[in-house]
């Protein structure tokens, strides 16, 4: 991982970027596509299975890790990072540079990306609930009734299976529960992801809330039945007023009858709501379950440049198909007036 900044004619600093080298396979593709790769690795081993440069860190949180100082030549500043980025590119032999999480707002400072070769991509939407609640339950009190029905089923489903949620936010004891057993749920969600990043190592949750002291906290989702055996985590992080829900494992097999996934999200909100969370991002994918809470839904983009002009030229030929339009529809989950209320009685 590096840090690059970027200072102007006067020495003073412009822009400050963030980066992380890891190996990333695309395999979120439509069916004639992935055969289409399949073939091509035959040939190629390595094809659309490459070392990354991103200018991003290695968390899904949906946000970009670039910032220019106020009243900065932003597009100075973005020319003279990029060069930086380039070269280090070269000497880590990175196949691809990516520019990741940007949304609709400050993707407009990025289009001279684009000027220098940069194919802008979608990524998939993040899903972000807004609003004061004091806890889970106030919040079902604002959703019409078969929404609320739906959840409630769920929950039903996850106490019948004798589960209970644990919060930790002390970081010796969330080192002392995240085990060997708990990080192996961990690599059962990022075995079924779509597009897989770096996997992340059992040392790296250990060590997450000592980097960020007061910052992350865990859920773990407890069999009472089995000696309290962990069947389910998420990991979280705030900041600012907003609850960011990160990483997660899941027991698969106990999950079709306990509904341990969706249940992980119900806990984790009904934590952030009482801490006074005002904003809870609940990350991407899983775009129905999430839109049926109520979420937001926000545009996402990337821009992508392969150092092979050969490879970038397949790469734009390809576009529509690497990087489909997200459609997401909003679900009209909320009371009429209800989620205003509840905001403006506690704002």
């Amino acid at each position: 991982m590096w840090v690059v900044l970027v200072r102007d004619g006067a020495n003073e600093p412009a822009a400050i970027a963030c980066l992380a080298r890891f190996d990333l396979e695309i395999v979120n593709l439509p069916g004639w596509l992935r055969k289409g790769v399949g073939a091509a690795r035959a040939v190629w081993a390595r094809f659309l299975k490459n070392r990354v440069l991103f200018v991003g860190l290695p968390l899904p949180c949906a946000s970009n890790h670039l910032r220019f100082s106020t009243g900065a030549d932003k597009q100075m500043a973005l020319e003279a990072l990029d060069r930086r980025v380039q070269e280090l590119a070269r000497e880590e032999n990175a196949d691809y540079v990516v520019y990741k999480e940007f949304d609709g707002t400050d993707a407009r400072n990025m289009e001279l990306l684009e000027e220098r070769g940069y194919l802008r991509g979608t990524l998939p939407v993040l899903h972000k609930l807004t609003g004061r609640f004091r806890s889970f339950g106030e919040y079902l009190g604002t959703i019409k009734a078969r929404y609320r029905n739906q959840i409630t089923r769920s929950q039903k489903k996850f106490a019948a299976a004798g589960l209970r949620a644990v919060h930790v936010t002390d970081g010796q004891e969330i080192r002392r529960r995240f085990t060997p057993e708990v990080h192996r749920l961990y690599a059962a969600v990022h075995a079924k992801s779509k597009t897989k990043l770096e996997f992340l190592p059992l040392e790296f949750f250990r060590e997450l809330p000592d980097a960020l002291p007061e910052q992350v906290e865990v859920m773990f989702v407890e069999d009472m039945t089995a000696e309290g055996r962990v069947v389910g985590f998420t990991l979280a992080m705030r900041a600012n007023g907003t609850h960011y829900n990160v990483y997660s494992g899941v027991d698969y097999k106990m999950n079709e009858r306990a509904h341990i996934y969706f249940n992980l999200f119900y806990h984790d909100l009904d934590y952030a709501f009482s801490i006074g969370t005002t904003e809870v991002h609940l990350g991407e994918t899983s775009d129905g379950f999430k839109s049926r809470l109520g979420t937001e839904t926000v545009p996402m983009y990337c821009y992508v440049k392969a150092r092979n002009p050969v490879v970038q030229a397949i790469v734009k030929r390809l576009a529509r198909q690497l990087f489909p339009e997200q459609h997401v529809e909003r679900q009209n989950v909320f009371k009429e007036g209800k989620k205003e209320v509840v905001a403006s009685a506690k704002g």
